[in-house]
Formats: C-alpha cells, sequence, structure tokens
C-alpha cells in the first residue's frame, strides 16, 4: 500500500479513471494509481479532488487528508 501525496499547484486535480486515482495538471495527466494501491491520499494546499474520485476514496476507505500548500492540517475524510 502507498501513499499518494499531491503538492503540485495549479490547476491540479484528483480524478478517478476506472479503477484509479489520477492526478492532472491541467489537460495533462501526471500520475496515475490503481486504487487497491492507495491507502492515504494527501492534497496540499488548492488542489481539487472531485466527486467521482471523492466518491471512489470514500467506497474504498481511503484515508484523505487536506493540508494548506505548507502542510498545515485543515481537515480530513475519512
Amino acid at each position: 500500500m502507498a501513499l499518494l501525496a499531491v503538492q503540485e499547484q495549479g490547476y491540479t486535480s484528483v480524478t478517478a479513471k476506472g479503477g484509479a486515482l489520477v492526478v492532472r495538471r491541467g489537460a495533462k495527466e501526471i500520475i496515475s494509481r490503481p486504487v487497491h494501491e492507495v491507502h492515504e491520499l494527501q492534497l496540499y494546499g488548492a488542489v481539487e479532488l472531485t466527486a467521482a474520485a471523492r466518491w471512489l476514496v470514500l467506497d474504498r476507505r481511503i484515508d484523505t487528508i487536506f493540508l494548506t500548500r505548507y502542510g498545515q492540517y485543515r481537515g480530513r475524510l475519512v
């Protein structure tokens, strides 16, 4: 199991595609990870979590942590 930390700022989003979490910056795909490999998702700053990705992490019980771009804790989706 892996930690997926998304720190890239500027039009960055986490989306769901099939059984994977996909990090995009604008139209460009940065990384894709099968959801069964991810145990924690950390989102730093202005990173968007799409509705489809939100439902996927909730369904798979992936702990999702929201932080400021500097790493200060803001909240958690469990």
